[in-house]
């Protein structure tokens, strides 16, 4: 709202529906209508999706101003900053065109020591600033556009291929944002014809 971060709270209704639930993807879409920011409403939707074996959770958020409303917002996306907890961040200097932020340390409810990395990836060009709260680590994004396109993630030291270290979980998220940032082509080849892309 120009002064602090606003979650989602104050909406006139919400509505979620299961856009595929298979075997190898799942996706829902939230939406959530007149969303009242100050003086401000908003329309605003988020498609979450999933491939199976994957870490990562694809955000598509759609947001409109409503009425009289004109002016759209920058959006806040992050985590939690618990104690104990150290913010991870890509090369500010990188030429990737995805970037992250993540904490990692001693954040999980199951047991105190245990460790969890969570975080986001993003379009590099989007954010305009990292920044906190005291509760939260915080990228403001550019939604000038009306969308915000970003993975959310978790990884925990104790699932089968856990995550054990802050040099394990950056090498991962490194790893991660080259991926995105180079995806995969395909090329088609017709008998007897120059290849096609």
């Amino acid at each position: 709202n120009g002064k602090q971060v606003e979650s989602i709270a104050n909406t006139s209704s919400r509505e979620a529906t299961i856009m595929a639930n298979g075997n190898l993807y799942a996706a829902f879409d939230i939406c959530y209508n007149k969303w009242q920011v100050d003086e401000n409403i908003y329309d605003m939707s988020a498609l979450v999706s999933m491939n199976a074996g994957s870490r990562l959770a694809h955000n598509q958020v759609h947001i409109k101003p409503i009425g009289e409303t004109k002016d759209m917002p920058a959006m806040s996306i992050g985590v939690v900053h618990h104690p104990n907890t150290k913010l991870i961040e890509s090369d500010p200097h990188s030429n990737l065109e995805w970037a992250y932020m993540a904490s990692w340390g001693k954040q999980s409810r199951i047991t105190p020591d245990e460790y969890l990395g969570v975080g986001v990836i993003f379009h590099r060009s989007q954010r305009i600033k990292q920044t906190e709260d005291g509760n939260s680590y915080v990228s403001v994004m550019d939604a000038s556009k009306g969308v915000i396109d970003y993975y959310f993630f978790a990884a925990w030291d104790k699932e089968p291929g856990g995550i054990k270290t802050e040099v394990e979980l950056k090498a991962y998220l490194d790893q991660q944002i080259q991926f995105l940032s180079a995806p995969l082509k395909v090329t088609l080849f017709k008998p007897h014809q120059k290849h096609i892309h």
